[in-house]
């Protein structure tokens, strides 16, 4: 017996008998599920293969010992002599509170750097550098550092937030004191070459002094015995929602996040020089000092991206230019703190370690460390 076809049977009457509002599904869903696929599955890749090169830098909060800093008359600045400067970072989670990533105590010496013997004046280092030499978040490194090449006596003139305009009047401002070196090692990151000078006085400066001066547009606040760090931390900051799902998505789904944001920077970013007083300031410390020493360290990004930064290849192109080399320093993107963009305290021992096979060929001056002068 033979059946004739009714209308509706078949591949063509299936298709006529199918809701449109159905088929414009099935058209989106064919398009969309195969790029949430494609999506998901960068996103799993990436995240196994690298590290998230974040710091959330907008939503930490640092506090430190009140009145911690001095400004010089060169605009530059130092911590304040003969104290213990104590620091506390805490940081923000998405849509969460507040927690203490990290707590840091400073001895500071007499004329204002971190973790040097008092009184002294003939060394054979002076390090100059930010805060990766300074030791902030992961603690000071010195003593590391000094227990791996004894027969050197080492100056550290770290401090965080600076670039190579202060670190030449940091060393102007050592040699006006008596100060003699040998030897001068800058340690640096990417982008110490493109930070202006920077000092610590204005609003900064009178929050540190009174916490009731302080504002949300200040950086630190004083560190008050006593008081509640997430509350204070909470008051300085008030996100919209928006902003909360943004820095989710910066937190949990990065690598998605990184790359338009990648894209939106090269089309809207400006070109990166470094300027003309930063090349003043590096001919200062040419001049001042003993044998100059670089020394490049790599950022938590450059470590997580496993690559250099934009910054960096400018630097390299400068330096090139002046006849300069440097040593690296590479830290491992495990040895950073998950929030902060700093060496946790095993990778500031890793610092220590590759730096005293760098300065540990040379030879001690035994007092007799000498300058040129301007």
């Amino acid at each position: 017996m033979r059946f004739r076809a009714r209308p509706g049977d078949g591949p063509a009457g299936s298709r006529s008998a199918v809701p449109p509002k159905r088929r414009r599904a099935r058209s989106a869903a064919n398009i969309l599920i195969p790029i949430l696929l494609s999506w998901a599955g960068s996103e799993a890749l990436g995240q196994y293969w690298f590290g998230d090169p974040y710091n959330y830098s907008s939503y930490r909060f640092t506090y430190l010992s009140p009145d911690a800093f001095v400004t010089l008359d060169n605009g530059s600045w130092t911590y304040r002599p003969n104290t213990t400067v104590t620091e506390t970072i805490v940081y923000k989670k998405p849509f969460g509170g507040y927690f203490a990533e990290s707590t840091c105590d400073y001895p500071i010496d007499d004329v204002g750097f971190i973790g040097n013997p008092s009184g002294r004046r003939n060394y054979d280092v002076l390090l100059l550098g930010d805060s990766f030499t300074a030791g902030e978040a992961g603690c000071s490194w010195m003593p590391e550092l000094r227990r791996r090449v004894p027969q050197l006596a080492i100056y550290n003139a770290g401090l965080a937030a600076t670039g190579v305009e202060n670190w030449a009047m940091s060393e102007r401002y050592l040699l006006d004191r008596g100060f003699r070196f040998a030897h001068v090692v800058m340690i640096f990151i990417d982008n110490d070459f493109f930070r202006p000078l920077a000092g610590r006085n204005g609003e900064g400066a009178a929050c540190l002094h009174d916490i009731a001066r302080c504002t949300p547009r200040d950086y630190s606040y004083p560190l008050v015995a006593g008081m509640d760090l997430a509350a204070v931390s909470a008051s300085r900051v008030h996100t919209r929602f928006r902003d909360e799902v943004d820095y989710w998505w910066m937190r949990n789904l990065w690598v998605s996040h990184f790359l338009i944001d990648s894209i939106s920077r090269r089309w809207t970013g400006r070109p990166i020089a470094v300027s003309e007083a930063t090349l003043t300031a590096l001919r200062a410390i040419e001049a001042d000092g003993g044998t100059l020493h670089l020394i490049k360290v790599s950022t938590k990004t450059e470590a997580a991206l496993r690559a250099d930064s934009a910054y960096s290849e400018v630097v390299d192109r400068m330096l090139a230019t002046r006849g300069l080399t440097y040593d690296r320093c590479p830290i491992p993107y495990a040895e950073f703190f998950s929030y902060d963009a700093h060496p946790t305290a095993r990778g500031y021992a890793r610092l220590a370690a590759c730096v005293s096979r760098i300065i540990g060929r040379y030879q001690p001056a035994d007092g007799e460390a000498t300058n040129r002068s301007r």
